[in-house]
């Protein structure tokens, strides 16, 4: 199966509202100790603090590190 740029560009544009919005709930539910599910979203996030500017390019890069660890095709050996 093609999937043509075209209709991937469809997919993300019916996702990203979604995305955008589960984004604002995050942010919205770990600065309000009211909101209904901040202790979930704190457990879920590990804390309560989250800095959108702040990016951790070695977490990152370890992360993907593993990630490709986990997914690379290991090579057959014939018995």
């Amino acid at each position: 199966m093609t999937t043509s740029v075209a209709s991937l560009k469809i997919v993300l544009d019916d996702v990203e509202p979604t995305v955008q919005a589960g984004y604002q709930d995050f942010l919205e539910g770990l600065a309000d100790p009211q909101y209904d599910r901040h202790d979930e979203l704190i457990e879920w996030w590990g804390s309560d603090q989250f800095d959108p500017n702040h990016i951790d390019k070695p977490a990152i890069e370890q992360a993907l590190r593993a990630l490709a660890k986990k997914l690379t095709r290991k090579t057959r050996t014939k018995a």
